[in-house]
Parts: C-alpha cells; structure tokens; sequence
C-alpha cells in the first residue's frame, strides 16, 4: 500500500471512530419503533394466620400460598417477538419458596403494539410463626428478540394476619379434563372501610395454571351497582381515611388451565387493610370450609364420571361420597348451587355412593355402582315433608315423611337411614319404641321392614320402589292406668297379708 492509500485507509478510520464516538450506545438489539415496560402488579406483603385457632403459634392454619403477578406491554408501535419472563430471587428465604410445580420462566411470544401480557407465580410460604416479619427479594426479566432486557424488583414480606368474618363463596365445575381452560368465580362482600385488598385464589399448582383474572368492584355490598374492572388481583388506596377505596363487594374471575389429573379444594384469600392507622392485616377465616371452598376433580382419559342433579327444597350442603369396596373415600362432591347440580369423577370401578342429606334428616347408601362408562341424568329427589302427605294408617300417629325417587342406573341396592329427635317423638305423642317406616303403595300405606335405634335416634331401611315413606308410631300406654293398676296389687298383697295373720290366729287358738 503507497502513502497515499495509507492515509486514505487512516481518513476512513478516524471516521468511523469517531461515529462510533458519538453514536449512543445500545443494545445491538435495539429497535427503534419496539418498546416494551413490565411492572409487578400483585401484592408485596405475604399473609400468614398468626392466630392460634385449631393449630398451634408454632404451627397456625389459614392460608399458605401467594401469587406473584407481573405484566409485560408492548408500549411501542412496532410488533416485539419472543417475549420472555423470567422470575429470580435476589435474596432468599427460609420460609417463602417457589411452588415445587412452578416454572422461573414464561414464554410469552409475540406482542402487537399496545398488546400486554401477564405471567404468574406461585409461592408457598411455611406455616411457621417464625416466618413473620422475614422479607425476600425477587426480580422479574423481560427478554425479547427486539428490545434490550429490562428488569424489575420488589421485596415480599411476611406478615401476620388476623382472622375477619366475612361473606365468601368460590364456584367453578365440579370437574375437567386435563388441557381443558375453565373459569373460577370468588364472591366476596364486606361493609368495613379499606385501603388495600388482595385476592389471590389459592389452589394446587401442580393440577393447574393460572392463565388470566379480572375482579369487578361493586361501589355496594348487594352487587347491584355499576362494577368498574381491574385485571389484577390487588387493589390500593392511599394511606389514612382518604385511601378508602370505593368497594362494598367484589366478584373475581379466574381463568385456569387444568395440567395434570387429580383432586383439589380452591379457596379464596381475602387480604385486607383497613384505612385506620397502624390496622392489622386481616383475611376471611374458614376459608377452607365446604360452604366457602370448592373441590373439584381433574381427569384424565381414564376418568369416567357420575353425572345428575340432587333435586329438592333444601339441596344445599348435601354430600356425595363415593367409596371403593374397601369403603375408602375416593372422591367427595359438596351440592353447592340451588340447581343441585354434581359430578363426580373416578376410574373405572364398582363404587358405593354415600348420600349425606342430614340437612333434610335423611342418609343414604347406594351400593355397588356400576360405573365402568359415564352415568348421566343420576338424579336424587329427595324431599322433606312438613305434614304428612296421605291419611295416616288407622290408630296410628305421624312422625315424619320424606319423599325419595332414585335414578334408574343407582337402583341397585340401597339402604335409607332416617333421622329423628326426641322432640319429635314428643310432639307427635308416640312411643319411640313403637316406630315404623311406612311406604305409599297402590293408594295406601304399607309396612316396610326397618331398624330402630333407641340410642342413635335412627330408623334404617332397604327400599325396593319409591315414593313417600313415613314414620308412624303408636300413642304410649295412658299413665291414668297406673295408679288402678298399683291400687289393685296393693289390695290383693293386703287382703293376702290379713288372709295370712287370721289363719295364723286361728292356728294359734286351736293348739292352746
């Protein structure tokens, strides 16, 4: 190369150097149209029952999970491709984990401008009072093909929560299939002033995913305002009494994806604070119970299911157990709609079905069900008369009736056990050891075969048809007879006892 090329090559050096000099510096990945932001949307403090309640300080009950939910934008006006989230701890814990079944890592794809995303966590916190007050720290990355990384913080802690009646139901199908996308609906009213709220549904990981949620607030406690939307499960105010929140009732939406076959209960965490300077931390206690709670089966395709409706006037809180024919619990359905609608899902099998309807006084056991394919329209109609429903057989007086009719494919055996108190035995005016079942029958009561059990209150069963069956007994022996009937064996042992004394007498005379 001549002098005149060198210096030529050094002109074109010293250019592009100085380019580069003045050129901002970025990632190489940069688009100058793509725009991505991501925030953390959920809750930094974790709540834990410090209460003593049924556990212990060492070992309190209540909840044990929380989520962490983070949103991604695409803030820009060009499309952001092979969207990624990706959870880490920054300082960890003892005492807060990652969900054993969690993923760190969220796929989220591809954005469209003004598109968002979210990814959600689950983490499991220990029952340990010793967790109270300890802190964790935890970021989340967004990576893309097109925009540099970006990356946000919080820090959890753990605090103590104190147990606060409140009016709460959780809804959902009584079971899915695995890959199948359903909804969970929370209902949730209080009329207490509050700054903050959160609501994370709890429920087993490993079975499902979150997917999406949108809680509507309603200004009332009765529902019938105009709710206004949030797509996320935490809600603020400002501090003091300024920071109450327009909120008298809310109804969340879940939207879950059942991954993998099984049972769960899912149940909803109520968090509060109330506006009140240095208020505790509160949440909806009983949380797991059946009348708050929802269980719900995932099956596979080995799964075949019970399907039908337990129909009457008071359905709500009716229990339907199968059993395997060991009598071990398999699965358990709680009738929690007025439509008293259920399913129960098993593996193929013969199974007892138990009938737990003692909010009508009435149990039942249905046995050996066939259920080696689905059974559809298993009906229950169970109904608790308040009189008796035909004229009571002749001498004999009405305890109680229940109308019961069973579908066709659970007729294969069945026992009823009929409850009854002391207070009805007594208001009816009968003896309790003179009870008996009746069935209505061809336009007349007939006599059924039937156990009484003087100590358990019970009078056991095997119907073979149905209709109303009643119980009847008999008026008890007047207690007027009585005092005759004593008044008599004293007269005879007293005229016997004379009888004796004179012959003695006249014994004695006749020797002297």
């Amino acid at each position: 190369m001549g002098m005149k090329g060198f210096k030529g090559a050094c002109a074109v050096l010293v250019v592009v150097t100085i380019l580069l000099i003045l050129l901002p510096a970025g990632d190489i990945r940069a688009n100058p149209g793509a725009s991505l932001s991501v925030e953390i949307l959920s809750f930094d403090k974790i709540g834990l029952d410090h209460q003593d309640g049924p556990g212990t300080p060492e070992h309190p009950v209540g909840p044990d999970q929380s989520i962490v939910h983070a949103r991604v934008r695409n803030d820009g006006d060009a499309v952001v491709s092979n969207v990624y989230l990706l959870f880490q701890w920054e300082i960890s814990s003892a005492y807060v984990q990652m969900h054993g079944s969690e993923t760190p890592g969220k796929p989220v794809g591809t954005l469209q401008p003004g598109e968002w995303a979210d990814g959600f966590w689950v983490l499991q916190v220990a029952r340990n009072m010793e967790a109270k007050g300890s802190t964790c720290a935890l970021s989340i990355t967004v990576t893309s093909q097109e925009v540099p990384d970006l990356t946000v913080n919080q820090t959890l802690t753990v605090v103590g929560m104190d147990p606060l009646s409140a009016h709460f139901t959780v809804k959902a199908q009584s079971a899915v299939n695995v890959g199948e996308i359903f909804e969970v609906k929370a209902e949730h009213y209080d009329t207490r002033a509050m700054s903050e709220i959160f609501v994370p549904l709890l429920f087993n990981r490993s079975l499902f995913e979150l997917v999406s949620v949108r809680v509507d607030y309603y200004t009332d406690s009765t529902f019938t305002s105009q709710p206004y939307s949030e797509k996320d499960m935490y809600y603020s105010g400002e501090k003091g009494s300024s920071g109450k929140i327009p909120y008298g009732a809310l109804r969340a939406y879940y939207t879950l994806s059942a991954i993998s076959p099984g049972i769960d209960t899912l149940a909803l965490l109520h968090m509060d604070v109330s506006v009140s300077a240095g208020a505790s931390y509160n949440y909806s206690p009983n949380l797991w119970s059946p009348e708050k709670s929802h269980t719900i089966t995932v099956r596979d395709q080995d799964f075949v299911s019970i399907t039908g409706q337990v129909v009457g006037r008071q359905v709500m809180g009716v229990k339907l157990t199968l059993k395997d024919q060991t009598s071990q619990t398999v699965t358990t359905v709680y009738v929690d709609n007025v439509e008293g609608n259920y399913v129960l899902a098993v593996s193929p099998g013969t199974y007892s079905l138990a009938v737990d309807a003692t909010v009508v006084d009435l149990e039942m056991m249905i046995h050996d069900v066939d259920v080696s394919k689905d059974i559809q329209e298993a009906h229950l109609y169970i109904e608790k008369y308040d009189d008796c429903p035909h004229p009571a057989p002749e001498g004999k007086l009405f305890v109680k009736a229940v109308d019961l009719d069973i579908a066709e494919s659970l007729r294969d055996g069945i026992t009823v056990v009929l409850h009854y108190t002391h207070g009805e035995v007594k208001a009816a005016g009968v003896w309790d050891r003179s009870l008996k079942v009746y069935h209505w029958s061809d336009s007349q009561w007939q006599l059924v075969p039937s156990v009484v059990n003087l100590h358990a209150n019970t009078i056991t069963f095997h119907p073979d048809s149905f209709s109303p069956f009643a119980v009847f007994g008999d008026r008890p022996r007047s207690i007027t007879t009585f005092p005759s009937l004593g008044l008599g064996i004293a007269s005879v042992v007293f005229v016997g006892m004379v009888a004796f004394f004179i012959r003695r007498r006249i014994c004695t005379a006749d020797e002297n």
